[in-house]
């Protein structure tokens, strides 16, 4: 049962943003105990979650390992390591908005949700008994607890030519690695039993910067994923390497963090539900005035392609030179329909369709 949930989870988050990911094949290499995962592209509409004018140029994740001990759960934990995540955006044009598309997506993740709530239905009634249902609970939570995460080497680029012509810009954010272990209460990793009252998580950061290079050239194009991953690890701040040339925003920065989490369902004033304890040596922040005004620029060109992309559907496909009686025809329309929206929502007939929507749910 947990392998199945595992394999769903992972084709159902990583699947939107990898290649090739399914439940099928997961499930394979995930009831093995040890999933190892290659070079994995990225999508190109990995990015269209965020709601930003933004789309992938390549990228790829150079290794995603999943080790899960099956059969000793109740002593080992599991793990989840990320090596070598690359990735280079670019701008996304209002001609590359696709308003079918969008709706079909927002679709399809509710399809989703659904799925993954009627699976663990499913595995719920699946188990003969209470005691059996309390044991995979307390596995699961036991799974949840001690897991460790290791993300190595991580690089997200972007580069632009096209928001202030004739000065290309790129700007990006890199980290060394981000360790998250479950630790006792000294802060030394270790393995906890379900019977805890308060979990420690230990998460160490190590050089995570951003920079913004105003004016600067780059590659359109790869001729490998090999090349493009030499150059964006090359690119990220390292100890005891060269350091790349880059104009830092947040100067690389090293902290680790102390989560302390009450598990205990009796309230406590004295002891609170979370506490965290960051521990920095230093954060610079510099912010010349060349970057800020690209920065602006970006804003800017955010918020016009957000709300243009809202009416993308209304948008004529001729100039306003060509046929300038339907640009005001569709400036009328991008006008008016969310007034028109707002006072639909009242009227007898909406409300009597969302009295019965609301009955048909509570049925279900």
């Amino acid at each position: 049962m947990l392998e199945g949930f595992a394999a769903f989870l992972l084709a159902k988050y990583l699947g939107n943003y990898l290649n090739g990911l399914t439940k099928d094949n997961l499930r394979v290499s995930i009831t093995t105990g040890n999933l190892v995962l290659e070079n994995i592209t990225f999508k190109q509409e990995a990015l269209d979650d965020f709601q930003l004018p933004l789309t992938v140029k390549a990228g790829f994740v150079g290794r995603l390992q999943l080790i899960v001990p099956w059969k000793n759960l109740q002593s080992r934990p599991a793990e989840i390591r990320l090596t070598n995540v690359f990735l280079i955006a670019k701008p996304k044009s209002l001609d590359q908005v696709d308003t079918d598309t969008d709706e079909e997506k927002k679709l399809k993740r509710k399809r989703q949700i659904l799925q993954m709530s009627e699976y663990l239905r499913d595995d719920t009634t699946d188990t003969n008994s209470p005691k059996s249902q309390s044991f995979t609970t307390r596995l699961t939570t036991r799974i949840i607890d001690n897991l460790q995460v290791f993300i190595d080497n991580v690089h997200i680029r972007y580069e632009d030519a096209e928001t202030i012509p004739g000065h290309p810009f790129v700007a990006g954010i890199t980290l060394e690695k981000l360790h998250a272990e479950t630790s006792d209460s000294a802060w030394k990793p270790t393995f906890v039993s379900s019977d805890q009252k308060c979990i420690h998580k230990l998460v160490s950061l190590k050089h995570f910067a951003v920079y913004w290079n105003p004016d600067t050239n780059f590659v359109d194009n790869w001729d490998s994923l090999n090349q493009m991953g030499e150059f964006m690890n090359n690119s990220i701040f390292k100890e005891n390497t060269n350091p790349p040339e880059h104009h830092f925003i947040v100067k690389p920065i090293s902290s680790t963090l102390k989560l302390r989490v009450n598990k205990s369902n009796i309230p406590d004033l004295n002891i609170p539900k979370y506490g965290l304890k960051f521990l920095f040596n230093s954060i610079g922040i510099v912010l010349s005035e060349l970057q800020f005004r690209n920065i602006t620029r970006v804003a800017g060109n955010i918020l016009n392609y957000n709300l243009s992309a809202k009416f993308r559907k209304l948008r004529p496909k001729v100039k306003p030179k060509q046929n300038p009686v339907v640009w005001w025809h569709y400036a009328y329309e991008a006008t008016i329909s969310p007034i028109r929206e707002k006072k639909a929502l009242w009227r007898w007939d909406s409300i009597l369709k969302a009295k019965k929507d609301r009955q048909s749910y509570i049925q279900i």
